[in-house]
């Protein structure tokens, strides 16, 4: 079928059929033979990658926009946002994977370093990329390996918490006030042992869990109430 317009359309639409099925888009365009050589390029597109194996492209900026629309979490959002907006400011956002110069990102951390931003800043928003970049199919897409910079792994302090801050933990997880977003509710016995044992051993916490020594069965809870001379 050649391009059509819907009576009182603006723009030429694109229908095709290839296989038993059916291609479909607007063109975007009021100009007929423009629309045509869309609709033989897409055509040469699918053919190529359905008898000819060859992958498909997509751009950077694609690809951060497919990041984007995922149901993240409001400040993921707002942080993948902001790293989209100031990446563009330093590579074109519209070149293919393929053929984007993966030193960009190095010229980009190097910049953002001079700007006086903290490498934990930084690095937070090359997990962006890598959660774009990562997330899309290479059966797929024509997309190379991505090659991040490393960045310096921060060096945290250890610090203890002092009996008295103990105390006002564990009085507090058995005490506080259930809200209507979650918390321990009928669990704050095992809350209150879970944490006990953490203190005591410094074990993390998913850690514990794989070794069995903390249940999620009811029947696990104890219901005791443990003095500062049962912990040490």
């Amino acid at each position: 079928m050649p391009v059509y317009r819907d009576e009182g359309a603006k723009h030429w639409r694109i229908q095709f059929r290839i296989n038993g099925k059916n291609y479909v888009k607007s063109s975007k365009t009021s100009d007929k033979r423009t629309a045509e050589r869309m609709e033989a390029e897409w055509k040469t597109k699918i053919h190529g990658q359905q008898y000819l194996g060859r992958l498909e492209e997509i751009t950077v900026e694609e690809m951060l926009d497919n990041y984007l629309a995922q149901p993240l979490a409001a400040a993921t959002l707002k942080g993948a946002r902001s790293f989209k907006s100031v990446f563009g400011e330093f590579t074109n956002l519209k070149r293919k994977a393929s053929d984007f110069d993966q030193k960009e990102i190095e010229r980009f951390v190097q910049a953002r370093l001079r700007a006086g931003k903290k490498e934990s800043s930084i690095r937070t928003h090359l997990l962006v990329l890598s959660g774009a970049w990562n997330r899309v199919s290479k059966k797929l897409y024509n997309v190379p390996d991505l090659q991040l910079p490393k960045l310096k792994v921060p060096k945290f302090k250890t610090t203890y918490l002092s009996p008295d801050e103990e105390d006002q933990l564990l009085t507090y997880l058995l005490t506080r006030t259930p809200h209507a977003g979650g918390g321990t509710g009928e669990w704050q016995y095992e809350m209150h042992d879970v944490m006990v044992f953490l203190i005591d051993s410094g074990s993390p916490f998913q850690r514990t869990r794989k070794t069995g020594v903390v249940s999620d069965r009811p029947e696990a809870r104890t219901n005791r109430s443990v003095s500062r001379q049962d912990r040490h």
